[in-house]
């Protein structure tokens, strides 16, 4: 698919380019709030994280198990934002 006109008998299909920066638009901006919805939720667990993270430095956990598990806790919210509801 392309944009330009080329020639009259082209068997290549020609795109509108105005719907196509409707959908890029539309794209980006649920993009955008899907951004702004993980961050808020992020931010709103982040001090009972903060609490939990004191208790386990207090006994003794290392920098990258701490680091392990955020990572782990992140891909578990993503996966759980991705599940289709049933």
């Amino acid at each position: 698919m392309h944009f330009s006109l080329g020639m009259l008998f082209d068997p290549i299909f020609k795109g509108n380019k105005q719907l196509m920066m409707v959908f890029i638009t539309t794209a980006l901006v649920i993009l955008l709030i899907s951004c702004i919805n993980f961050t808020n939720l992020f931010v709103s667990t982040s001090f009972f994280r903060a609490k939990a993270i004191g208790t386990k430095k207090a006994h003794g956990a290392q920098k990258f198990e701490l680091a392990c598990e955020l990572h782990f806790e992140t891909a578990c919210y993503v996966i759980i934002a991705k599940k289709p509801a049933a």
